[in-house]
């Protein structure tokens, strides 16, 4: 079936009015054609829609694609791991810088949970004083026994982050590292050495 062209009377009559010429698509598929004149309404209206979603669908991307960076080089977390890992640890931080320029214990106790791949929690240390810093964590393992992780602080507006990698002993029950980051309390970088076991 030949699909009658619009002709180029019509075509400088439509250039008249400002609108631009066309083939209605309904009347190909019922063997005829015919001009129809795109109002500016349904030109706008596409491109917005086409915008909009991609508004909507591109951080949803950059997230699974962030997320996936994130944990490309990490282990898949057994069940057996899991399960000797979930739960509350705690231990002792040797820092050696503390607030006053000399070396400090520090009570810890760090909170995790995991999910595929990552761990994730929450920790605290707490300082002689009785003064303490609470953070949030995110990491997992390499090679099944080394936990490595970033944490920043859990209080808004607070300025405390750094990196912590732990080994984990061969009967599961305790976690031995170094960490190294910059310490709210003592206004500097710090770093130092870690002893976790976990609570029953």
């Amino acid at each position: 079936m030949r699909v009658p062209l619009v002709t180029a009377s019509e075509t400088n009559e439509c250039a008249r009015l400002g609108r631009p010429s066309g083939v209605d698509l309904t009347y190909i598929f019922q063997g005829n054609a015919r001009h129809t004149p795109q109002s500016g309404m349904e030109a706008s209206v596409i491109p917005a829609f086409v915008s909009g979603g991609f508004a909507v669908v591109a951080p949803i991307v950059t997230f699974i694609a962030t997320k996936a960076y994130e944990t490309r080089f990490l282990d898949h977390i057994s069940p057996g791991r899991r399960k000797a890992l979930v739960g509350t640890w705690e231990g002792i931080a040797h820092q050696e810088l503390g607030p006053d320029g000399k070396p400090v214990d520090l009570k810890a106790t760090f909170t995790f949970t995991t999910s595929r791949k990552l761990v994730i929690g929450e920790g605290t240390y707490r300082l002689p004083d009785d003064s303490q810093a609470r953070f949030r964590f995110s990491g997992g393992f390499l090679h099944d026994r080394f936990l490595r992780f970033n944490y920043t602080s859990a209080e808004d507006g607070v300025i405390q982050f750094g990196s912590v990698i732990l080994e984990l002993s061969s009967d599961a029950k305790e976690f031995r590292g170094r960490f190294q980051g910059f310490g709210v309390r003592s206004q500097r970088m710090v770093y130092g050495d870690v002893v976790l076991r976990k609570k029953d």
